[in-house]
């Protein structure tokens, strides 16, 4: 009876692991990134043109041209139309002037305007004049507008006293900073202006904020930003955008709150930069694949770990082959159990069989007993009346 429960245990135990590398396979198919439909940004580019938003439009229209997306043609027709509209020296020139005049604007011309004010001590006095008279009225005041224009906020910061305020404000103005990464760049005017001098932590910061601002315009670096929530956030956003130019915005854009985090954790290496690129391609539903994914590459700390079935699922996303294998090796077990089970089966029956047989055999020796044998003589062929001897003497 040892010999079936041996083939029992191995068939249910290689059933089970072929059904756990299956099901890995199965996830490594489903997380394909081919599986999904490029984004197709049509519709988005003609809102834009419709808002007059013509240089983010323009932008996004390279975007679709540089990396192939869908609606290509369509794209290279609203280009030259953007290029068209923004030749409008008129429209540009009163924009520019009305930034710089009152530092408010909602297009890349009058931010422009607003933001070269910001250089000289005219928008300085304009930004505390205008808060000044929100103030006097009751309304609501910028603290933040207050601290930067105020002529001590940029005392003291070597090399960056030019141009710190009037890029804090203009990234302010615009709402271009998320409320955790705001609250990193007060922290870090506030101890500047305590201690005097720039540690590299800090002058890393701001030198990372304008690399956002040169790799990606003004307008579009208000979409990158907001999904940025720590300086590694920001440092990641630059190394990704000096390697793909577009991945940053069109990741931050399909992912306003996670953008910031899922540049970070897939800029480590080029392997995942390329699984970066390619969800850029794939809009809101690249990012969730993104989410989804879970990086375990193989070690022994990962084996040790129990993450195996997350290697398998990883190494099968990257390569169809090691896909195939899986397949084939969850094949291969199916098969040896199915085997083993029916070696079980065939080992069964034989015991089966013996038992019956030595059952068979101690019933036959219950049924007779010792006195059954013995010779019975009571008819033995002789006379069984009684016979009287004779009298002698009749």
């Amino acid at each position: 009876m040892i010999k079936p429960a041996v083939y029992f245990f191995c068939g249910i135990a290689a059933l089970c692991a072929a059904l756990w590398i299956a099901s890995a396979a199965w996830e490594a198919d489903k997380l394909q990134p081919g599986k999904m439909p490029d984004q197709d940004y049509t519709a988005e580019i003609a809102r834009l043109m419709e808002s007059k938003r013509f240089k983010e439009a323009e932008l996004l229209c390279c975007d679709v041209i540089g990396m192939g997306l869908p609606g290509g043609e369509n794209a290279n027709i609203q280009l030259r139309r953007c290029r068209e509209e923004r030749r409008s020296w008129n429209t540009n020139a009163l924009d520019v002037i009305k930034g710089f005049a009152t530092g408010a604007g909602d297009n890349s011309a009058s931010l422009a305007g607003a933001a070269a004010a910001d250089l000289f001590v005219y928008g300085d006095i304009r930004d505390l004049g205008v808060q000044l008279y929100r103030k006097v009225r009751g309304l609501p005041v910028d603290s933040v507008i207050i601290a930067l224009s105020a002529a001590g906020v940029a005392v003291g910061v070597t090399g960056l006293a030019d141009s710190l305020p009037a890029l804090m404000k203009m990234l302010h103005r615009m709402g271009a900073l998320s409320t955790s990464l705001l609250d990193h760049c007060r922290s870090a005017l506030l101890n500047i202006k305590k201690l005097g001098r720039v540690s590299q932590g800090e002058k890393q910061l701001f030198q990372n904020l304008n690399r956002v601002m040169e790799q990606h315009g003004v307008l579009r670096s208000k979409t990158v930003l907001r999904a940025v929530k720590t300086p590694d956030e920001l440092d990641a956003v630059v190394k990704v955008g000096e390697k793909a130019p577009e991945v940053p915005f069109l990741i931050t854009h399909a992912a306003p709150e996670e953008g910031g985090a899922l540049l970070l954790r897939y800029s480590q290496s080029q392997e995942l930069l390329t699984f970066l690129k390619e969800a850029a391609r794939k809009g809101a539903a690249g990012t969730e694949w993104l989410k989804k994914l879970r990086i375990a590459k193989f070690s022994l700390k990962n084996i040790y770990q129990g993450r195996f079935r997350e290697i398998m699922v990883y190494e099968g996303i990257k390569s169809a082959n090691v896909r195939r294998g899986l397949w084939a090796g969850a094949l291969l077990l199916l098969l040896a159990g199915l085997f083993f089970l029916r070696g079980n089966m065939v080992s069964a029956g034989r015991a089966l069989q013996k038992l019956k047989a030595v059952c068979s055999r101690s019933g036959d020796g219950l049924q007779s007993s010792p006195g059954d044998n013995a010779p019975d003589n009571s008819n033995s062929g002789c006379n069984c009346q009684d016979q009287t001897p004779e009298d002698p003497g009749l």
